[in-house]
This record gives structure tokens, C-alpha cells and sequence, in this order.
């Protein structure tokens, strides 16, 4: 059957939680996420396909500060570049084997530039705790 472009809630919810059920294999997401974040599935998931909902189509009812959940996360645990890499990585992977077309690059393409930004707002808070100590 050929795949067919992102058009709706459903079609996000199909690959966000296909994508959390891959992620989530992986030994060491799944203790950040569910461990250590405290994620509980069945709550995180209709919220964060409200983030994209939001992200791709301007609808939605997201509200918050991903940035500020990030880097409280990562006061509890770092936030190595290697693991947005896997996440990137198993985001783009389902969403490709599930999807194609401009909606699910769009996709793809803020995933990346949100995934830099977290880590150069992470990468300068570091750096400002080091300077601070010294």
C-alpha cells in the first residue's frame, strides 16, 4: 500500500505513539522517560501530539514550555547530544516508514531545528553553571 502525506490528529497519533512504543525499547529512553521524567503514556501522548498538532498546523491545544521541561529533565539527568541523536533518529525513521510527503518533512526539519535549539539553550547553561563555579 503506498504511503500518503500527515493529515490530521489521527494520522499524528498513529506515528507518535508507534514512535514512543520504538523509542521506549531502548533501554536507556525508556529509564529517562519513564523513570526518570516520570512519564505516564497515556498522558504525555495526547499532549505532545497537541505540541505537534500545534507545531504543524498552527491548531491545538497545547499549552506550556517545552524548553522549561527539558531542562529541568536534564538537572536530573544530562541531556547528551547522543540522545536527541536516537530520538531524531527513531523520530524520523517511523515517520518514514509510515509517511511521506511535505507535512511529514515539515515534521521532520522542526524536530531537528528544536532538537538544536534545546541542545545549544542546554550547552549555554552548562557553560554559565561552570563559569559561575569557578
Amino acid at each position: 500500500m503506498p504511503k500518503r502525506d500527515l493529515k490530521d490528529r489521527g494520522d499524528l497519533e498513529l506515528w507518535l505513539e508507534a514512535f514512543y512504543r520504538e523509542l521506549l525499547e531502548d533501554p536507556e529512553m525508556h529509564t529517562l522517560f519513564l523513570e526518570v521524567a516520570g512519564i505516564q503514556l497515556e498522558e504525555h501522548l495526547p499532549r505532545i501530539t497537541d505540541f505537534w498538532e500545534q507545531v504543524l498546523w498552527q491548531r491545538g491545544a497545547y499549552r506550556g514550555n517545552p524548553m522549561d521541561v527539558h531542562l529541568e529533565l536534564h538537572r536530573a539527568r544530562p541531556l547528551r547530544a547522543e540522545l536527541f541523536a536516537r530520538w531524531l533518529a527513531t523520530f524520523e525513521r517511523v515517520g518514514r516508514a509510515m509517511f511521506e510527503g511535505p507535512v511529514l518533512e515539515t515534521a521532520i526539519e522542526r524536530a531537528h531545528s528544536i532538537a538544536r535549539i534545546m541542545q545549544m539553550k542546554i550547552n549555554n547553561l552548562d557553560r554559565l553553571r561552570k563559569e559561575l563555579n569557578n
